[in-house]
């Protein structure tokens, strides 16, 4: 399975829209973000603008998503972690999530900050 999967929103008649998304094969972050940002550059042309490059990024058995956003002209990329489930509700990052054969009702339920077991009080670190 494909570690990423790349889309990016732009500008068409004012209102902004997405790509569908497209898988990296790279298995490397630093190459998944090379490989999306000359790909998505190179596809979106006049008169449309490019906004943003979203890659994302399914780690298995997680039900963490981490999504890697930059602007065209920007230097760095935003790092952000959301649970699936709630991804499911971005229409750009539910385009990753099928490219990347993630099905978002499968996904466990993601970890309580605090768990008892057998009397012991456990607290998840944040």
């Amino acid at each position: 399975m494909t570690p990423y999967a790349s889309t990016c929103l732009f500008k068409r008649d004012d209102q902004l829209r997405f790509r569908s998304a497209r898988r990296e094969n790279s298995t490397e972050e630093t190459q998944a973000r090379k490989s999306a940002t000359r790909f998505w550059r190179n596809v979106i042309k006049q008169p449309d603008t490019l906004e943003k490059i979203v890659i994302v990024r399914v780690q298995a058995g997680s039900p963490v998503l981490e999504i890697a956003e930059r602007d065209p002209v920007g230097r760095s990329w935003r790092l952000a972690k959301m649970e699936i489930s709630l991804a499911a509700e971005e229409p750009h990052l539910m385009s990753c999530l099928e490219a990347l054969g993630v099905d978002p009702k499968a996904s466990p339920p993601p970890m309580p900050d605090v768990m008892e077991i057998n009397g012991f009080i456990y607290k998840r670190e944040l």
